[in-house]
């Protein structure tokens, strides 16, 4: 397996990949370069997030424990704020998913640490490394409803979306430029014309408009977490 550890170009490199921060034509040379071309063609994304306060040393003892398990097509990184990221590039969904819930009960029985993991659905092409991503951190904003310490799949996730409004149709690429430039007038006109898709679905479902606020501010704090900025500031 590839583990990109304390590799400062590696981990930047994959950081803005799974971010679509990077033109495909040098994303596919550094791709061939590091040995991992293969996740170009196809890609499920576990995303670990730590529930106990991350720090560097619970880090480096998931990412030990990702070492150990000697998986032959997986790539494993640090994202932002602790937060890691393991590709399985040669399995489908069902064998990446019980892989991910063997890897977090593990995470509990010999680390005594608690983690939301998000999966994503297995993904093809370039493009399909960012979709499978995304799908990961949307799985993990799923936790607001079904609890946190546990793994949830991007089939679950839309489960629970099944009967959202076209929440999909807003442009969240305008949202989250306007976050990452401080352009507060497009935020606020954003999070009104969020506010006013919610308020025409007619769904006063709690939970509903629990996941959908939640879902906004993960985005928002995804893109500041960046700068090393919390939300709440």
């Amino acid at each position: 397996n590839i583990l990109v550890d304390r590799d400062v170009l590696m981990e930047s490199f994959f950081q803005r990949l799974v971010e679509r921060r990077i033109p495909e034509d040098e994303a596919r040379r550094r791709l061939m370069m590091y040995e991992c071309s293969q996740l170009a063609d196809q890609s499920v994304c576990i995303n670990i997030k730590m529930l106990n306060k991350p720090d560097h040393l619970h880090t480096d003892k998931i990412l030990s424990l990702i070492r150990q398990q000697n998986w032959a097509d997986a790539l494993c990184f640090v994202h932002y704020m602790n937060n890691i990221l393991l590709f399985f590039m040669e399995r489908d969904a069902a064998a990446a998913k019980e892989a991910g819930i063997r890897l977090h009960q593990e995470i509990h029985d010999q680390l005594g640490l608690e983690t939301t993991i998000g999966m994503s659905d297995l993904n093809t092409g370039y493009d399909g490394i960012a979709d499978s991503f995304y799908q990961s951190e949307n799985a993990c904003g799923a936790s607001v409803l079904l609890g946190r310490n546990q793994f949830i799949s991007y089939e679950t996730y839309q489960e629970i979306m099944s009967h959202d409004a076209p929440i999909g149709d807003l442009d969240w690429d305008r949202f989250i430029f306007a976050i990452s430039n401080c352009i507060y007038e497009q935020v606020e006109e954003f999070i009104s014309n969020f506010s006013t898709v919610l308020k025409r679905s007619g769904n006063a479902n709690a939970e509903y408009l629990r996941l959908n606020a939640t879902d906004l501010l993960s985005k928002a704090g995804g893109t500041l977490n960046k700068y090393g900025l919390d939300i709440t500031e």
